[in-house]
């Protein structure tokens, strides 16, 4: 057995958390890399277009259109199905013109625009349409997609990058923090009133040795001091503070189908919630009985009952299930 077990466990799970953090930071700046052009935009709000934007938009793509509105007599259609069939074709976007400099600017609005200004995205435009048009020089290029508002046309990606981005930088200093003192663990933290965090570790650490291999049950170990779990992360319980042990199975979905679980469940005087282990149905067995044997009056046999009654208060007692 690691005689250093608790210590080493502190290490590898923060760096095991600084490390998905960092893949996940990476991943949203390459999103946000990749869209940079739209972020650039947002933030900056829409140009005016003219001839110089037209020649070179750069980063601009969100631009905005004045002037006569004229139709072109192109429009385009959506098809309405039920079950894949068609059913019904409506107008949905109307393609009108308007001048700059000399040339025509094509502008796509929604059927029920009027008015003398739009703003919209920039794009190339499309060959169909440049072909409907017969569109030579007295053309620009490109056309104004102004059915959908730019800031709404967004790649949910984006969205997802921009809401988790401050909070994996975060997550990331803070597990950098973590790891380079044990004593910033949340598991220690919690017992600092048993001393200095590493001579806490290594008292914990000295416990489980005494007890031995016996003490453990999968990811827990048992001693008359103290309940260490491993997994997922790492949970140390004051063993004379803890007030009530069971098991619950719950039904959880897995891969679209319920799957029965087993969950060790211990029940601390100050805290609201109980600590759930999942383990195998035959450890947790085994959990139970160990429980049992170390602690007879604490085992909970009707867990229901038990998280219905229990009120967290420092001077806490099983209530009567």
């Amino acid at each position: 057995m690691n005689n250093r077990i608790i210590q080493d466990t502190i290490r590898k799970q923060t760096q095991s958390l600084l490390t998905t953090c960092a893949v996940i930071l990476i991943i949203c700046l390459a999103i946000l890399g990749f869209n940079w052009k739209y972020l650039y935009n947002f933030v900056a709000g829409p140009v005016q277009f003219g001839a110089p934007l037209a020649a070179n938009p750069g980063p601009h793509n969100w631009v905005r259109v004045g002037g006569e509105f004229i139709p072109t007599g192109l429009s385009e259609e959506a098809t309405l199905r039920l079950k894949k069939v068609a059913v019904e074709k409506h107008k949905s976007a109307d393609y009108l013109k308007v001048e700059f400099e000399g040339r025509w600017l094509l502008v796509k609005v929604s059927t029920d625009f009027s008015g003398r200004e739009v703003a919209g995205r920039l794009v190339p435009m499309p060959d169909d349409i440049a072909k409907a048009l017969a569109s030579g020089s007295d053309f620009y290029p490109w056309l104004v997609e102004a059915t959908t508002g730019y800031r709404a046309d967004f790649n949910l990606l984006v969205l997802g990058a921009v809401i988790i981005l401050p909070f994996a930088a975060y997550c990331s200093v803070l597990f950098l923090w973590r790891r380079n003192d044990i004593g910033r663990d949340p598991a220690l933290q919690a017992l600092e009133r048993f001393g200095p965090a590493v001579q806490v570790a290594e008292r914990i650490e000295a416990d489980l040795a005494t007890a031995g291999p016996g003490a453990w049950v999968g990811p827990v170990a048992f001693t008359q001091s103290w309940i260490v779990v491993l997994e997922p992360l790492l949970k140390i319980l004051v063993a004379p503070e803890v007030v009530g042990i069971g098991g619950e199975n719950k039904r959880k979905k897995v891969g679209g189908q319920l799957v029965l679980k087993f969950y060790l469940v211990i029940w601390s005087k100050d805290k609201h919630a109980p600590e759930e282990v999942e383990m195998a149905e035959r450890e947790l067995q085994l959990a139970l009985n160990k429980a049992r044997e170390l602690y007879p009056s604490k085992i909970v046999e009707n867990t229901a009952e038990f998280r219905r009654s229990w009120k967290p208060a420092p001077e806490a007692t099983v209530p009567q299930a």
